[in-house]
């Protein structure tokens, strides 16, 4: 995936420094007045999985090796949509590791669901990052229920 060149100038400060930097710290590095124009960018390389989707609680990211790969191990639940569109639900102890072993899984129907899937770029995970396991299971349980009765039908 090709980066537009302050974003590749973002990633190698990010790399460089082993953290990323203050807006205002990389805006006077990079040249540019706008805040605004380091939050868009920064915002890119995350949708593109450049960084970590580790400190948000909950969020919406695009499906790609590189957000799952850097998905954090951690206790939540984790909804797949397809086109903005939910299709799975689940709750569990390891995000990553269910993700990895749904998308893997050549039989399962969350694989199967998304090989059919023409436009892999319209499938993307929803995650809530919960440690409680019974917190987990009522709203895994409440969003079945709520994406039932609005219609739609989950695998």
């Amino acid at each position: 995936m090709e980066l537009h060149p302050v974003q590749e100038k973002i990633y190698q400060i990010y790399k460089e420094a082993g953290k990323l930097l203050p807006y205002r710290e990389l805006a006077k590095i990079l040249g540019v007045s706008s805040l605004n124009t380091v939050s868009y960018h920064i915002n890119q390389l995350k949708k593109k999985g450049y960084f970590a989707v580790e400190k948000e609680s909950k969020g919406v990211v695009p499906l790609n090796i590189k957000n799952l790969l850097n998905f954090e191990s951690k206790k939540g639940l984790y909804v797949l949509l397809k086109n903005n569109k939910p299709f799975y639900v689940k709750e569990t102890e390891d995000i990553k590791k269910s993700l990895l072993e749904k998308i893997v899984d050549n039989g399962s129907p969350v694989f199967l669901k998304i090989k059919a899937e023409a436009n892999p770029e319209n499938i993307s995970i929803a995650y809530y990052l919960i440690d409680d396991p019974q917190k987990r299971k009522d709203l895994e349980q409440y969003l079945k229920k709520y994406y039932s009765d609005q219609g739609i039908s989950l695998i």
